[in-house]
């Protein structure tokens, strides 16, 4: 993904991964309890004919199942379910091959009324709707065609007008890509916080297979984090300057590409500590801002953010204070929830300021 889509404009670019060549092999699941989906792989769905009787296209021969928390595009891209919208699509897509019409239609309407939802909320959104107009950052023309398309799917679904799986496909994830560009920005941060966590289960697995030596299964999931950290980096790039921390992952990105043949968890976690380092230093000051503008509810969920950052960075330097980031956590959820006024905020963003100085050190990320 070219680094100029990232920089310069509030809404996230679409948060893809292209699946490897290699990727139509099933890889080892996870030797944890909760086992990490394998690569998707492309069949047939609703058999050889469709529902109309004419013959089954290319077009037609669908990913079996999508894994879990994720979409799959045409171009065997992944998109993480991150909202109602992803949820609701996903919802739709199983019922449709269960062949619940009915409740399928149902599903995308919920799809379509969630994203018209979020698309209002993007004036709501600090730093965006309050310093300069929403209509230069945001595209509404693309949340407008992908409202339209899902009602359009739903009134076909709703008269029992099936469509084949890959064309559901190909509508549920144009629309869902134009809700992560544009519209999932705008939701609240209280939704963002259970999102942060979710690179840790594929940098964890990542480090697992590259250990065993299963290479292409650690790209995959090296991969699907930084699908992840897009998705975060668009709202970031809403709120302020975000070109430090595209650089960082876009050379994590290109690490990836690298570590089919070559690379170490070492390597690994040096890279994802450099990334970490500047989305935590842009968490310590956007939490600054938003307490010296009367926000203390904002600051309070840019200090979970922060605090979910500096663990990532204590366990890719093997360097912990667990209690400076369950000290944040409970900050952030104190003023989230509009109280924190007897904690002691500003000095502890200033022990998270120098956390970060000596993180920074060559002794810790070289």
């Amino acid at each position: 993904m070219c680094n100029q889509r990232w920089r310069g404009r509030a809404a996230m670019a679409a948060a893809t991964i292209t699946l490897l060549a290699a990727c139509g092999q099933p890889r080892q699941l996870a030797a944890r309890g909760d086992a990490l989906d394998p690569h998707p792989t492309r069949e047939r769905v609703r058999g050889d004919r469709r529902d109309d009787g004419a013959g089954e296209s290319a077009a037609d021969v669908a990913v079996r199942g999508w894994p879990t928390g994720w979409m799959v595009t045409e171009d065997d891209e992944l998109l993480p379910v991150v909202d109602d919208v992803g949820r609701a699509l996903s919802d739709a897509r199983r019922q449709l091959i269960d062949g619940a019409t009915g409740r399928a239609a149902r599903s995308v309407r919920r799809a379509a009324a969630a994203l018209d939802a979020q698309a209002q909320a993007t004036s709501a959104i600090p730093g965006v709707a309050d310093e300069r107009p929403l209509g230069e950052e945001i595209e509404h023309d693309a949340l407008v065609e992908a409202r339209a398309a899902l009602h359009r799917l739903a009134d076909r679904l709703g008269r029992g007008h099936a469509p084949s799986v890959a064309e559901l496909d190909a509508i549920t994830t144009r629309a869902y890509r134009a809700d992560l560009e544009h519209a999932w920005v705008g939701v609240h941060d209280e939704g963002v916080t259970v999102f942060m966590a979710r690179p840790d289960r594929h940098l964890d697995a990542a480090r697992r297979d590259l250990r065993a030596g299963a290479r292409a299964s650690a790209v995959d999931q090296l991969k699907r984090a930084i699908a992840l950290y897009r998705v975060e980096l668009g709202r970031v790039a809403a709120s302020g300057d975000a070109n430090a921390i595209a650089d960082r992952l876009d050379a994590l990105d290109r690490y990836a590409a690298e570590l089919t043949s070559r690379g170490t968890v070492e390597d690994l976690d040096a890279r994802v500590a450099r990334l970490e380092e500047e989305l935590a230093e842009h968490y310590v000051h956007r939490a600054r801002a938003d307490l010296d503008k009367g926000r203390p509810r904002d600051a309070g969920h840019a200090a979970r953010a922060l605090s979910v950052h500096l663990a990532r960075i204590d366990a890719a330097t093997d360097a912990h204070d667990d209690v400076l980031v369950a000290s944040l956590d409970a900050i952030g959820r104190a003023l989230a929830s509009g109280g924190g006024e007897d904690r002691p905020v500003s000095a502890t963003l200033d022990q998270a300021q120098a956390r970060l100085m000596v993180l920074a050190s060559p002794e810790h990320i070289n």
